[in-house]
Formats: C-alpha cells, sequence, structure tokens
C-alpha cells in the first residue's frame, strides 16, 4: 500500500539513496539486496527502520509474476535474512506485510519468522494506513534453524 502522494520524484529519490549508501552501514537507513534468477534482476529484499546492532523492518518483493510460488522466494528470503543479521548485526528483523498479501504471510512462517499480531498503522513513510500482520524473527532462533 503505497500513498502515489508521498512518493519522492525520481530524481529525489535517488538522491536519497545515493546519500545514504554513502553513510557506513551503521549510519544507514535502507539496505538493500537485488535478487537475480539466472543473472536476470527478479526481486529485492530491504531493510529500513534500521537501529543497527538492534533491529530493522524487512520488506520482500518478487518483479516477475511468473515467478512466484516456485519456492525462489522462499530461497532468496532465506539468504537476504542472514545477510541483514551478519551485515547490520541485528538482534531481531520484522517484518510486516499487509494482511491480505498472502505470498508474504505464507513465505515468513516457512523461514523461521513468528506471528506477532495483526495491526492498522503507517507501515513506512510512503505508505498509508493499512492493515498489516507484524511478524518476527529473533537472532537466536534464526541460528538454531
Amino acid at each position: 500500500g503505497i500513498e502515489p502522494s508521498k512518493l519522492p520524484k525520481e530524481e529525489d529519490w535517488l538522491q536519497i539513496l545515493e546519500e545514504d549508501f554513502e553513510r557506513p552501514l551503521e549510519e544507514r537507513h535502507f539496505f538493500y539486496l537485488l535478487w537475480q534468477i539466472d543473472g536476470v534482476p527478479s526481486g529485492h529484499c530491504n531493510v529500513n527502520c534500521i537501529e543497527f546492532g538492534k533491529t530493522a523492518i524487512m520488506h520482500l518483493h518478487v518483479w516477475n509474476p511468473n515467478l512466484r510460488k516456485s519456492g525462489y522466494g522462499t530461497a532468496l528470503v532465506k539468504s537476504s535474512i542472514q545477510q541483514f543479521f551478519d551485515k547490520l548485526e541485528l538482534k531481531e528483523l520484522l517484518c510486516q506485510p499487509f494482511v491480505e498479501n498472502p505470498a508474504p504471510n505464507k513465505t515468513l512462517p516457512k523461514v523461521g519468522f513468528q506471528f506477532v499480531k495483526t495491526y492498522a498503522p503507517i507501515p513506512g513513510w510512503i505508505n498509508y494506513p493499512q492493515k498489516v500482520n507484524l511478524y518476527s524473527l529473533k537472532r537466536e532462533d534464526w541460528e538454531k534453524l
């Protein structure tokens, strides 16, 4: 649920990301991973609301609809989780997909996330208020999997 009126212009968005990518990891607001399947960019996983060494909120997107329900998403999310925990030294990873989006709501429990609650926040700076499911994955639980 993106609120179109909150989206920055493309050049402003690129400027925001370029400035953020120049910061040390400890000071970043965003951290993106591009997913490639057979060398083709096919999706991404990112975190924002980063509190280095503590928490971050994860987002995941498989771009090509033909690749959904293929198992790729689950495998790519697993590899992304490990990178987020390692590079950002996180203790907990959160994710809050739209309640009516079945793909992430099925994928997250498969990779170890625990359901916390359903609520209706404004989940991000470019979103409108929406009903989401909040999931949590603690590093200690991830390491046991």
